[in-house]
């Protein structure tokens, strides 16, 4: 009998792992939140307490928009738009933006034996938004510029436990709802925020009873990554120069502008006057 030529597809390994995960956590039962919880307590870093009470929404005058990098979609060719401003004037980001900001940040936390504390994170780690989908809005949680950034909606996961956060309604994705309630939903925030916090909480209230049944979360089992004033200072003075430069913009002022992406600094004078206005009031609300 003449053999076949024909080579033999691939097989990932990453996607073998996701898949089993996938398998073992399809039901909700004792087992699956025992694996998640693990899974979670060893593996999940999450951003300190102290930049929500000073920085709750990190980056409110950038979006998610997958699309701003070149791609070929439909036969038709689009060009690179990362960093630019959509019609709204907001910054297109794909989670550039978002996944670098904890990198010089060292992991601490209370875990004995864990591999993570005292390091910092290197390839793998993903930056993951923990809401996808919001009651009664169409948009994805990462597509509305106050939750793409807001640090309640953010956790670095290794790659195939982000995947598995995607799930909707998934129990790993539940959990970590679970886990950023206990960690953030009551912490100190600066009196200037709490009235905006207020509301994006309003936001995910609505999916509180999926989470409330499952095991409870012991913020002090958790990992974060460790805070510093400078680190504070920085994500502060960030906001502040986007903010002074959406101000010039909108004025229409000659003054000298702060350095900015070539293609938001480029793009975002053409934005409308209207838009620029509303994104204006989006962006003071998170500045002190």
């Amino acid at each position: 009998m003449r053999k076949s030529t024909k080579s033999a597809a691939l097989v990932d390994g990453n996607h073998l792992l996701y898949r089993l995960f996938a398998h073992l956590l399809e039901e909700k039962d004792e087992v699956a939140q025992q694996i998640a919880m693990k899974m979670i307590i060893e593996m999940s870093i999450w951003l300190p307490l102290e930049l929500y009470r000073e920085c709750p929404v990190m980056l409110p005058w950038a979006v998610r928009n997958p699309n701003c990098r070149k791609h070929t979609k439909d036969g038709i060719k689009y060009p690179e738009n990362w960093g630019a401003p959509n019609e709204n004037g907001y910054q297109m980001d794909d989670n550039t933006l978002i996944k670098g900001i904890p990198r010089s940040l060292k992991v601490t936390g209370n875990k004995r034996g864990s591999q993570l504390i005292g390091k910092r994170i290197g390839k793998s780690f993903v930056a993951s938004h923990i809401w996808r989908e919001i009651e009664n809005d169409e948009n994805l949680a990462s597509r509305i510029p106050e939750l793409n950034s807001f640090v309640p909606n953010l956790v670095w996961l290794p790659t195939q436990i982000s995947k598995l956060s995607d799930i909707e309604d998934g129990i790993i994705q539940d959990m970590l709802k679970h886990a950023t309630w206990e960690i953030y939903r009551y912490a100190p925030v600066n009196p200037k925020y709490k009235e905006h916090t207020e509301a994006i909480w309003r936001k995910l209230e609505p999916d509180i009873g999926k989470f409330k049944s499952l095991k409870k979360f012991d913020a002090k089992n958790l990992l974060f990554f460790e805070s510093t004033d400078k680190f504070i200072e920085k994500r502060i003075n960030i906001t502040k120069k986007a903010l002074s430069f959406i101000e010039i913009c909108s004025n229409g002022s000659s003054a000298p502008k702060p350095k900015m992406t070539g293609r938001y600094a480029k793009g975002l004078p053409l934005v409308s006057e209207a838009n620029l206005e509303k994104l204006l009031a989006t962006v003071r609300k998170y500045v002190k």
